[in-house]
């Protein structure tokens, strides 16, 4: 930083040193002040169900009937969740005997793929196609683990997707690679907003 300086004061005066630094100071502040205040605002929304998505994810009881059905049909083997929020996933995996079956608590880059697909851009838009390339390739290598159970977020208000509606399934199901794999699974029950798929004994 000093050699910075010492390299800057060799073309402007002290006074004009100073002022540039001070200036820099000013516009540093006002970017974290914003930066913070859209974080404040962000969180307070968070927490309050507000816009960011609703945050109510599973009663008690509907958490502990997720942990009996996943002992009950993983088989102490593997499980796995699609949602953009680490529940159902979690705290799930931290009372069953199951060992989760992603590199991810959630889905990284689907509520990329929800805002990007809402905003009615070309399907050849460089930011779409990377986002949705990215969230089949990690869903792909998930699935292909084999998890006896596989929990999906159904709720309309998902998290992170700021009201806009998606449907997670239905955008995986557009894989043909995604599809084949996805026959083994057969749908058992719903459980609050989080449908319950098992993979076949035979498969």
């Amino acid at each position: 930083m000093s050699v910075w300086i010492s390299s800057l004061s060799q073309n402007y005066s002290e006074r004009k040193l100073k002022a540039f630094l001070q200036v820099t100071l000013i516009c540093l502040v006002v970017i974290s002040v914003n930066r913070t205040g859209n974080w404040f605002l962000s969180y307070n929304s968070f927490f309050e169900g507000g816009s960011t998505g609703n945050t109510q994810r599973g009663t008690p009881a509907e958490q502990s009937e997720l942990i009996a059905r996943v002992n009950k049909h993983a088989r102490s083997k593997k499980f796995l969740a699609f949602s953009t929020h680490p529940y159902p996933g979690f705290p799930t995996a931290a009372y069953v005997d199951a060992e989760w079956a992603s590199r991810t608590n959630s889905r990284v880059f689907l509520p990329a793929v929800a805002k990007l697909r809402s905003m009615n851009l070309p399907k050849d838009d460089e930011r779409l196609v990377f986002a949705e390339t990215m969230e089949r390739k990690f869903a792909f290598r998930d699935l292909s683990q084999q998890a006896d159970v596989i929990l999906v977020d159904s709720a309309q208000d998902k998290h992170g997707l700021f009201g806009v509606q998606f449907d997670i399934l239905e955008f995986y199901r557009e894989d043909p690679q995604f599809r084949e794999l996805w026959r083994a699974y057969n749908e058992v029950e719903q459980i609050g907003s989080t449908r319950v798929f098992v993979r076949s004994k035979s498969q």
